[in-house]
Protein backbone atom coordinates (compact mmCIF):
# COMPACT_ATOMS: atom_id res chain seq x y z
CA UNK A 1 0.00 0.00 0.00
CA UNK A 2 2.83 1.99 0.67
CA UNK A 3 4.34 1.91 -2.64
CA UNK A 4 1.09 2.81 -4.75
CA UNK A 5 1.48 5.97 -2.40
CA UNK A 6 4.58 6.40 -3.81
CA UNK A 7 3.08 6.26 -7.15
CA UNK A 8 0.56 7.92 -7.33
CA UNK A 9 2.43 11.02 -5.65
CA UNK A 10 5.22 10.43 -8.21
CA UNK A 11 2.58 10.27 -10.77
CA UNK A 12 0.90 13.21 -10.06
CA UNK A 13 4.06 15.32 -9.11
CA UNK A 14 5.28 14.70 -13.01
CA UNK A 15 1.95 15.91 -14.89
CA UNK A 16 -0.03 13.33 -14.76
CA UNK A 17 -3.69 12.24 -13.78
CA UNK A 18 -5.89 9.54 -12.97
CA UNK A 19 -8.13 8.68 -16.06
CA UNK A 20 -9.98 5.41 -16.74
CA UNK A 21 -8.59 2.59 -14.28
CA UNK A 22 -4.49 1.68 -15.48
CA UNK A 23 -4.17 4.87 -17.56
CA UNK A 24 -3.34 8.23 -16.56
CA UNK A 25 -3.37 11.23 -18.72
CA UNK A 26 0.47 12.68 -18.70
CA UNK A 27 1.45 16.43 -19.89
CA UNK A 28 4.66 17.68 -21.08
CA UNK A 29 4.95 21.25 -21.30
CA UNK A 30 8.35 21.33 -22.64
CA UNK A 31 7.31 19.14 -25.84
CA UNK A 32 3.70 20.63 -25.85
CA UNK A 33 1.53 17.52 -25.44
CA UNK A 34 -0.50 15.19 -23.61
CA UNK A 35 -1.66 11.39 -24.14
CA UNK A 36 -2.92 8.79 -22.55
CA UNK A 37 -0.52 5.94 -20.72
CA UNK A 38 -0.24 3.33 -18.67
CA UNK A 39 -0.30 3.90 -14.96
CA UNK A 40 2.44 1.48 -13.94
CA UNK A 41 5.05 2.51 -16.94
CA UNK A 42 8.04 4.24 -16.20
CA UNK A 43 8.17 7.81 -17.39
CA UNK A 44 12.04 9.01 -18.67
CA UNK A 45 11.92 12.70 -19.77
CA UNK A 46 15.13 13.16 -22.29
CA UNK A 47 18.11 15.54 -20.94
CA UNK A 48 18.11 18.81 -21.01
CA UNK A 49 19.92 20.34 -24.27
CA UNK A 50 18.48 17.56 -26.38
CA UNK A 51 14.88 17.69 -28.10
CA UNK A 52 11.90 17.64 -26.30
CA UNK A 53 10.55 14.28 -25.23
CA UNK A 54 10.00 11.19 -22.85
CA UNK A 55 10.45 7.73 -23.20
CA UNK A 56 7.33 5.53 -21.41
CA UNK A 57 8.75 2.59 -20.38
CA UNK A 58 6.93 -1.09 -19.29
CA UNK A 59 7.23 -2.47 -16.01
CA UNK A 60 9.77 -5.68 -15.93
CA UNK A 61 8.78 -8.55 -17.68
CA UNK A 62 9.47 -12.17 -15.89
CA UNK A 63 12.08 -14.44 -17.49
CA UNK A 64 13.19 -12.13 -20.09
CA UNK A 65 16.37 -10.43 -19.03
CA UNK A 66 16.62 -6.49 -20.12
CA UNK A 67 13.83 -6.11 -23.37
CA UNK A 68 11.16 -4.33 -22.30
CA UNK A 69 8.29 -2.62 -24.34
CA UNK A 70 8.75 1.24 -24.64
CA UNK A 71 7.26 3.88 -26.04
CA UNK A 72 8.17 7.39 -26.70
CA UNK A 73 7.37 10.86 -27.86
CA UNK A 74 9.66 13.05 -28.97
CA UNK A 75 9.60 16.71 -30.92
CA UNK A 76 12.77 17.19 -33.17
CA UNK A 77 13.01 21.43 -33.82
CA UNK A 78 13.95 22.40 -37.16
CA UNK A 79 17.08 23.29 -36.21
CA UNK A 80 17.66 19.94 -34.69
CA UNK A 81 21.19 18.28 -34.91
CA UNK A 82 20.18 14.72 -34.94
CA UNK A 83 17.21 14.86 -37.33
CA UNK A 84 16.57 18.04 -39.33
CA UNK A 85 13.43 16.70 -41.08
CA UNK A 86 10.81 13.85 -41.50
CA UNK A 87 12.54 13.06 -44.24
CA UNK A 88 16.22 12.43 -42.67
CA UNK A 89 14.67 10.54 -39.43
CA UNK A 90 13.34 8.35 -42.53
CA UNK A 91 16.21 7.86 -44.02
CA UNK A 92 18.48 7.44 -41.08
CA UNK A 93 15.98 4.14 -40.30
CA UNK A 94 15.56 2.43 -43.21
CA UNK A 95 19.76 2.31 -44.51
CA UNK A 96 20.50 -1.24 -45.61
CA UNK A 97 22.69 -2.87 -42.87
CA UNK A 98 22.83 -6.38 -42.01
CA UNK A 99 19.97 -7.36 -40.06
CA UNK A 100 17.83 -4.37 -40.17
CA UNK A 101 15.41 -3.81 -42.81
CA UNK A 102 11.77 -1.69 -42.80
CA UNK A 103 8.07 -2.03 -44.02
CA UNK A 104 7.14 0.72 -46.47
CA UNK A 105 6.22 4.15 -45.56
CA UNK A 106 2.31 4.68 -45.32
CA UNK A 107 0.12 7.64 -44.87
CA UNK A 108 -1.92 7.86 -41.41
CA UNK A 109 -3.24 10.79 -39.07
CA UNK A 110 -2.16 12.04 -35.67
CA UNK A 111 -4.33 13.92 -33.93
CA UNK A 112 -5.86 15.79 -36.73
CA UNK A 113 -2.36 15.66 -38.65
CA UNK A 114 -1.34 14.20 -41.61
CA UNK A 115 1.41 11.73 -40.88
CA UNK A 116 3.91 8.81 -42.08
CA UNK A 117 4.27 5.38 -40.71
CA UNK A 118 7.35 3.94 -40.70
CA UNK A 119 7.86 0.17 -39.20
CA UNK A 120 11.64 -0.89 -38.73
CA UNK A 121 13.52 -3.42 -37.19
CA UNK A 122 17.08 -3.85 -35.75
CA UNK A 123 19.04 -6.73 -34.12
CA UNK A 124 18.64 -6.62 -30.04
CA UNK A 125 22.15 -5.42 -28.64
CA UNK A 126 24.46 -8.47 -27.64
CA UNK A 127 26.75 -8.41 -24.87
CA UNK A 128 28.82 -11.01 -22.63
CA UNK A 129 25.41 -9.78 -19.80
CA UNK A 130 22.95 -9.16 -22.12
CA UNK A 131 22.42 -11.96 -25.41
CA UNK A 132 18.99 -12.02 -26.00
CA UNK A 133 18.08 -13.46 -29.66
CA UNK A 134 16.15 -11.27 -32.59
CA UNK A 135 15.29 -8.23 -33.16
CA UNK A 136 13.22 -4.85 -31.79
CA UNK A 137 10.28 -3.92 -33.52
CA UNK A 138 9.75 -0.05 -34.09
CA UNK A 139 6.45 1.39 -35.36
CA UNK A 140 6.87 5.48 -35.23
CA UNK A 141 4.23 7.84 -36.66
CA UNK A 142 6.09 10.96 -37.71
CA UNK A 143 4.08 14.62 -38.78
CA UNK A 144 5.27 18.00 -39.12
CA UNK A 145 4.53 20.71 -36.75
CA UNK A 146 5.90 24.11 -37.02
CA UNK A 147 8.55 23.95 -38.46
CA UNK A 148 9.93 20.66 -37.01
CA UNK A 149 8.02 17.54 -36.48
CA UNK A 150 6.57 14.89 -33.87
CA UNK A 151 7.30 10.81 -33.47
CA UNK A 152 5.57 8.82 -31.93
CA UNK A 153 7.11 4.82 -31.25
CA UNK A 154 6.25 2.06 -30.15
CA UNK A 155 9.18 -1.14 -29.85
CA UNK A 156 8.53 -4.31 -28.81
CA UNK A 157 10.72 -7.17 -28.71
CA UNK A 158 10.31 -9.41 -32.38
CA UNK A 159 7.61 -12.50 -32.01
CA UNK A 160 5.84 -10.20 -29.30
CA UNK A 161 2.07 -9.25 -29.98
CA UNK A 162 1.90 -5.36 -31.55
CA UNK A 163 1.13 -2.74 -29.19
CA UNK A 164 -0.64 -5.63 -26.33
CA UNK A 165 -3.09 -4.18 -24.94
CA UNK A 166 -3.62 -1.57 -27.53
CA UNK A 167 -1.34 1.23 -25.45
CA UNK A 168 -0.30 2.57 -27.97
CA UNK A 169 -3.32 2.84 -29.90
CA UNK A 170 -4.41 4.70 -26.96
CA UNK A 171 -1.63 7.16 -26.70
CA UNK A 172 -2.24 7.96 -30.21
CA UNK A 173 -5.89 8.48 -29.90
CA UNK A 174 -5.69 10.64 -26.87
CA UNK A 175 -2.24 12.36 -27.45
CA UNK A 176 -3.35 16.12 -27.92
CA UNK A 177 -0.94 19.55 -28.75
CA UNK A 178 -1.02 21.78 -25.70
CA UNK A 179 0.69 24.87 -26.91
CA UNK A 180 0.08 26.73 -29.89
CA UNK A 181 4.26 27.20 -30.18
CA UNK A 182 6.30 24.71 -31.35
CA UNK A 183 8.51 23.34 -29.01
CA UNK A 184 12.33 24.39 -29.36
CA UNK A 185 15.59 22.35 -28.45
CA UNK A 186 15.94 22.02 -25.04
CA UNK A 187 11.89 22.55 -24.44
CA UNK A 188 11.38 26.25 -24.53
CA UNK A 189 8.45 27.95 -26.60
Amino acid sequence: MKRLRVVILALAASGCSMSKQGFVNFSHDKAGFAADIPADWTVIENSAGFNPGVQFLSPPTRGRRAVRRYMTVDFYPADDKQYGSVEEYVTAHTRSMPGYGHDELKSTMVSGFPAKELVWMKPLPQSPEFAPKGSLVTRALLFPYGGGFFVLCDAHREGDPADAGRVFERLVKSFKLTSREPPLRGGEH
